[in-house]
């Protein structure tokens, strides 16, 4: 088959019927993908929205909105000692470079 570069019908349509499963589960993984994408980008949309939005959230925000605020930032407890803010460095939710 290989050396001569033909196919005849029975290899075809053998080869047809071994592909035609793989064809289908690749274009249904292929149509949830291109989902996935739409979610992705919309997560991405409302992250970048709400980093926009940090100061006046911590601002304008009840006082347990902006415990929370600093509790995600600042993985462990804060605390001061001796005039100082102690307490683990803190995530690091965009780095920005130049």
């Amino acid at each position: 088959m290989l050396a001569i570069r033909k196919i005849d019908a029975g290899d075809y349509r053998e080869m047809k019927s071994d592909y035609a499963g793989m064809i289908n589960k690749l274009e249904v993984r292929l149509a949830s993908m291109n989902n996935e994408a739409d979610d992705i980008e919309e997560l991405l949309k409302n992250g970048i929205d709400r980093l926009l939005n940090l100061k006046m959230l911590y601002e304008k925000g009840k006082l347990a909105e902006t415990r929370d605020l600093i509790g995600s930032i600042y993985p462990e407890n804060l605390y001061f000692e001796n005039n100082a803010l102690h307490g683990s460095i803190p995530k690091v939710v965009v780095q920005y470079r130049i």
